[in-house]
Formats: structure tokens, sequence, C-alpha cells
């Protein structure tokens, strides 16, 4: 398969993701997600669940961690994400529940393990796959088919973002209060554009990156839905990069990480307009009197952070439920350069397969 004029398939990936949001959007199985129409949704196996789990491995865990924090803002009921590999029951029992597994290849075996685990208590299952016909899709009630297309890095970028658009959507579908959420389909039809923005403005990120390829050490950190994002960015520098990064919440650094900051311990800040931004500019005044570069990711015109930290990355604005879509786009670009500068075999990183079938 061509890289298409880019020098590795992961930045081919990355810039794909628009198409990928809008096809999801535009072709998923929920149907044409418009507000005030009605779309069909009895592929779900249970419409109105009295509780929702979330698994996954990996990065299709940092999405089950979205989830939870999307649909729980969504939803009345509990929503709990896992991690599948470490699955044994499910917190809440259920009589009409719904569990959601997430994999890209729909074959990670931690999953399958896992969703045959809870077979039999009260919960029905959707899998969440780019893959048609693979395993999962033969192991759940309904399929949820992402439309990333062919994804040849092993690190994963698009399908990730994919998998975030099925949790809105599945959210928008699943709310109680549909006239409550109806923004939440007009935003997904703009995403697409806001994604190419981030993507056209990239010469910053590559400068950001001159910082991070000498860190002994990098913690990136949010709060809110901020935090699965980080732990989504850390992970692909780890894969990609070879840096040691950890994504943290915000306001753990103190808990303990204060004790590895300093000159070589650069810091990447998500910052969303959300009720958690007050208190990440209180962290990134922290780290800084610590004696640690800040890079922080922001909304265009933000001066406020941008008086505080080193650098800032701005994105779009946008709804804030959404932004840590764009956030997490700056973050493969930064770990991507990053890697290239340290001269990492980007595509097949050492000790990695894109699908982990063994337990």
């Amino acid at each position: 398969m061509s890289k298409g004029g880019f020098d590795h398939y992961m930045l081919k990936e990355i810039h794909e993701q628009p198409e990928a949001i809008r096809d999801t959007v535009a072709e998923s199985l929920l149907g044409p997600a418009t507000a005030g129409t009605s779309s069909p949704v009895g592929y779900l196996p249970v419409r109105d669940p009295d509780a929702v789990l979330l698994l996954g491995c990996g990065t299709s865990y940092h999405a089950a961690l979205m989830g939870e924090q999307i649909l729980s803002q969504l939803l009345t009921v509990p929503v709990t994400a896992r991690v599948a590999s470490e699955f044994q029951k499910p917190a809440v029992k259920a009589e009409q529940g719904l569990v959601v597994a997430f994999s890209q290849s729909g074959e990670t075996s931690d999953t399958l393990t896992a969703l045959r685990r809870i077979l039999g208590q009260g919960y029905a299952s959707l899998g969440v796959t780019n893959v048609m016909g693979s395993s999962i899709t033969r192991a759940v009630d309904a399929t949820l088919y992402t439309r990333a297309g062919p994804e040849v890095a092993v690190a994963s970028t698009k399908t990730f973002l994919c998998q975030l658009v099925t949790l809105y959507l599945l959210g928008f579908h699943l709310a109680t209060d549909r006239d409550a959420v109806s923004i939440i389909p007009q935003n997904l039809q703009v995403l697409p554009d806001l994604v190419r923005q981030v993507l056209s403005r990239d010469s910053a990120i590559q400068q950001a990156v001159r910082q991070l390829t000498k860190a002994e050490h990098i913690f990136i950190i949010g709060k809110g839905l901020g935090v699965p994002i980080a732990l989504e960015g850390a992970l692909k520098f780890k894969e990609v990069a070879y840096l040691p990064t950890e994504g943290y919440p915000a306001g753990e650094l103190k808990h303990g990480p204060f004790a590895l900051l300093g000159e070589k311990t650069p810091v990447i800040a998500m910052v969303l307009a959300d009720e958690h931004r007050s208190r990440m500019i209180t962290s990134i005044k922290e780290i800084k009197a610590r004696g640690s570069t800040v890079i922080a990711i922001a909304d265009r015109g933000d001066g406020e952070v941008a008086e505080f930290a080193d650098m800032v990355l701005p994105v779009p604005k946008t709804d804030p439920l959404l932004a840590p879509v764009l956030h997490n786009v700056v973050l493969q670009l930064m770990s991507y350069y990053c890697a290239r500068k340290l001269g990492c075999p980007i595509d097949r990183p050492r000790n990695l397969a894109k699908s982990v079938t063994v337990p």
C-alpha cells in the first residue's frame, strides 16, 4: 500500500483523520445523526440500559476511558470503563446493561476473554471495531464499525479518533433528553474541518519537539476529559519515539511526581476551555516554579495560558466536549516528529505488533 507521498504510514494516517471522521459520522450504523430527526437505532442490543460497561486494551482502553466521561455526562445510569486484560466481573450489576468492547483489529485476545466473562450477567454486547468479519463481531450481539479505512502503522491514530466519534454518536442516541444533546451531531459535522486546521499548522509543533527529544522524562497532564487524552498521548510517545512519558491528572503531580520536575523534564499541559481551566492554569504555575518547561495546548487566542506557559500550541475553539479530539491530534503529531528526529522506526516500533492476539 502506498504512503501517498508521506514519509511514513503514521503521518499519512494522521492526515487521513478528517475523512475518517467524516465517513464514521456519515456512514455509521447509528444512521444519520441529524438534530431533530429520528435516527435508526435498531441495531443496538439494548435501547435503555441500566448500566454501561466499556472494555478495551491499550489505545482502545483510552477510548473506553473517554467514553466513561462522555457517556456519564450524557446519561443518568452508571458508566464504567475497565481495562480488558484485568477484567473479572462487572462492578455494577445490571438487568438490562450494555457492554461496549473496543478493538481496532477485532482480534484482541484480552478483550474477547473479558467479553466471554460477562456473557449471561445481564449485559447485552456491542463491539466497536475497524475490521469487518473479525472475531469480536462474532462474539457480540451487534457491531458498530468505525470507518477509518486501512491502518498500516502499528501505532493507532485514526482508529482512536473514530472510536471517539462513535462514543459521541452513541451518547447522542442513548441520551434520554435528545434535545439537550442536539448540538453533538452539528459539532461532529464541522469537526473534520477543525482537524484539518490543526494539521495545516504543524510547523509550531515541529518547533516544540526540539525541547522534548533530549528529555529524561516527559509528563502530559490534563483534567476531566483531558486525562484519557494525556494517557493516549503518552502511549504514542512511548510507542514510536521511545521516550519515557507519563500521562497524569494535573492535580496528581503534587502527590509524588513533583520530585521528577526540573530542567530535563518538560511538561505538556492540555488546557480545555471547561470548568477545569482555572485549575489547569494553577498547575502550570506550580510546574513552572519547579523549573520545568511547559508546552501548553489551548484554544487559539487564550492569552492567559500564554502568559504562564513557555510555549502554546493553539487549536481552534470548539465545544469543550469535542475539543479533546483536537488536542489528541496535536499529541499525535508531536510524538511523530519526536520519533522522526530521533530516527526511530516509526511504522514498526520494536517489540510491538498491530494486533495483539495472545493473552
